[in-house]
């Protein structure tokens, strides 16, 4: 492994494009959708011991602190990794500035959170978080000092390094989140868990990445012309995420924040986990290709039909199964979270329609552009919240975040009509199978009497599996009936054929 990451020494654009570039990101996804679900595996693992050990009160705590370091961390995050990224030819100087631009950043969030905790403790009435906050702004700190080096591997599409690196701080996370609830059986193992977590990947980047930075500010001003926008649009980002987890919290205490911090949660996993990996694979690919607007839009058309493909089954189904899933996860006394959930998964494929236009606008160097549209859908959120709690409650604020995501889609798309040659037609051809498959299921799932079979895991698993039958006897012919297009069902059938053909050898020679 070379002594430094990137510079002009490492591969450019026209090294990676070409025949290996599909199969780079094919590779790629692969490994982060492995990461991501191995992720949620282990924090389902960890969910169904510790929720069943703590009550929404304690997460609705740590919730509370997350959220006000969170909130101080996005007005100090500088980008320096999209900023890496997005620069093919970075050399030492650049890696070793945003290093040394996240050790500042990093210390100043950890000051600003403690100074602050007494008024953030004071705004939740909640005076247990001052000490949570001190514990959170350490793991800041370590965070901000780990190796920059890791940036490569998402940089040159190594992702089996950064499955590594993520996955192993995980598992260490988790095993001491549940044995400190079996200890403690106070919020306090969720907050440490968190640090453990923090501590880990610190250790952990410098030993699978042999890169070692050192002090320097020498590109700060070639940074910072990229970074800038990221900044604001890093600020908007988090507006829009959690403006309205704050109203909640000031508004229904912090029993009312785990409910409603634990659903969106589980929610977002049958969207998010599905789509995230694609994302951390598409920034770098589209800043390989970020000259060429067709390709852009081939690109953007096939990741969104892919996307489509797994969403909108995954939150239409969630959303139909969400009593039994909530009993079956977290018992009896987190029942009051199924509407939530039924919410958010509607939400959650509603915000993907247009999976990857992020991707689209940093790569093409319009952060300005997208930094404007994520604090416009951050507007939209805390006023159609406030104008719901009004009406509904706290269910008026989840639903302010469906009608948010519908106005936004709205904006971004009108932006990359102008940018790209998206078009209505373009839009139709990505969502219709998806959308009449999971009709199909909806319907099977409502004319069938699974209520009947009483305990809530029979429910659930028959519920399930019938869904992912129906849906995906109806996507195929669908499929059949459109000519068989490039997607997600051809690469699934080719994959099916793999494995049928290597059982069929294996069960010859055997």
């Amino acid at each position: 492994m070379p002594n430094f990451p990137a510079g002009k020494e490492s591969k450019t654009s026209a090294s990676i494009a070409g025949p290996n570039l599909r199969h780079k990101f094919i590779v790629g996804t692969a490994w982060m959708a492995g990461l991501r679900w191995s992720l949620k595996l282990l924090g389902f693992i960890s969910t169904l011991i510790v929720a069943r050990l703590l009550v929404p009160h304690d997460y609705g705590l740590v919730s509370m602190a997350i959220m006000a370091s969170a909130f101080v961390e996005v007005w100090l995050d500088f980008g320096v990794r999209q900023a890496l990224i997005h620069n093919q030819e970075a050399t030492r100087e650049d890696y070793d500035t945003a290093w040394s631009l996240r050790i500042i950043q990093g210390a100043c969030i950890a000051l600003t959170l403690v100074a602050g905790s007494g008024l953030i403790a004071g705004f939740f009435n909640e005076p247990r978080l001052i000490s949570l906050i001190w514990l959170i702004s350490g793991g800041i700190i370590l965070s901000s000092v780990s190796n920059i080096g890791i940036v490569d591997f998402q940089k040159e599409m190594n992702f089996r390094r950064e499955f590594m690196l993520e996955i192993s701080s995980k598992l260490i996370s988790t095993a001491i989140t549940i044995v400190l609830a079996v200890w403690l059986r106070n919020y306090w193992a969720l907050a440490i868990g968190i640090f453990a977590k923090q501590l880990a990947y610190f250790i952990l980047s410098y030993l699978l990445h042999s890169y070692r930075p050192h002090w320097s500010l020498s590109k700060f001003r070639s940074l910072w012309s990229f970074s800038q926008w990221m900044l604001i649009s890093n600020i908007g980002t988090q507006f829009a995420n959690r403006s309205d987890q704050i109203i909640v919290g000031k508004l229904a205490a912090a029993s009312g924040l785990g409910i409603y911090t634990v659903a969106l949660e589980l929610a977002q996993m049958a969207t998010n986990e599905l789509t995230n990996p694609l994302a951390k694979t598409l920034l770098p690919l589209m800043a390989q290709v970020k000259g060429d607007k067709q390709k852009l839009l081939n690109i953007f058309l096939k990741v969104m039909g892919s996307t489509n493909t797994l969403t909108i089954p995954a939150g239409i189904g969630l959303a139909l199964i969400a009593k039994p899933f909530i009993l079956v996860l977290l018992g009896e006394k987190w029942l009051d979270a199924v509407p939530y959930v039924q919410i958010f998964s509607i939400y959650g494929l509603v915000s993907l329609a247009l999976a990857g236009s992020n991707s689209v606008l940093i790569a093409t160097g319009r952060v300005r552009l997208l930094s404007s549209l994520v604090w416009l859908e951050g507007l939209f959120l805390v006023v159609f919240s406030l104008i719901g709690f009004e009406w509904m409650g706290m269910i008026g604020i989840a639903l302010a975040r469906i009608v948010t995501a519908l106005v936004y889609a709205v904006v971004v798309y009108v932006y990359l009509a102008k940018h790209i040659s998206l078009t209505l037609r373009d839009l139709f051809g990505q969502f219709w199978r998806p959308f009449l498959s999971s009709g199909a299921m909806a319907l099977t799932l409502w004319g069938t009497p699974t209520e009947s079979l009483g305990a809530p895991l029979l429910i659930l698993i028959c519920s399930i599996l019938l869904g992912g039958m129906s849906y995906a006897i109806s996507t195929y012919f669908l499929w059949m009936l459109s000519g068989r297009p490039d997607g997600v069902e051809r690469m699934a059938i080719a994959s099916l054929k793999r494995l049928y053909a290597m059982a069929k050898i294996r069960g010859f020679k055997s």
